[in-house]
């Protein structure tokens, strides 16, 4: 996390199904820089300080978002996530980002980088149905 650039560090995978966290992402595709929104930011920041404040030895390049300074297992992630966000889990927290994005008019091929998408196959099956009022607008051109 880079307060200054307003940006997070994809560059882990927590596995749901082994219930496990590894130091490397799914796939190339899937380790990137994503811009984060100011109050997300702000967040992020004040979370951060805190972290600072209460662990001596405090290393912001170790530190995880919902794990603290050394989650090895999912089980210390989901908890911390939980406890954050009690009637959610990870991944939808992901696809309400996504559908956030899309229903924003976020053009579709910035949806696939910030998902982190290797294929646009993957963002337009899974989000295309939110792009509806898209088509609408677009035929509308015809009209005025």
């Amino acid at each position: 996390y880079n307060k200054y650039k307003k940006e997070i560090s994809i560059n882990k995978t927590l596995d749901i199904s082994n219930r496990t966290v590894y130091p490397r992402a799914k796939t190339e595709s899937s380790e990137d820089i994503v811009p984060l929104p100011k109050f997300i930011n702000k967040m992020m920041s004040e979370r951060l300080e805190r972290e600072k404040r209460s662990h001596k030895h405090f290393n912001e390049r170790n530190y995880f978002i919902f794990g603290g300074l050394a989650p090895k297992h999912y089980s210390h992630v989901h908890k911390k996530f939980q406890r954050a966000f009690p009637h959610y889990n990870i991944h939808v927290l992901r696809h309400s980002y996504a559908s956030f994005l899309a229903n924003n008019g976020v053009d579709i091929f910035v949806l696939q980088s910030l998902m982190r998408h290797a294929q646009i196959t993957e963002t337009m099956g899974t989000y295309s149905h939110l792009y509806t009022q898209k088509k609408h607008d677009a035929i509308a051109v015809f009209d005025e």
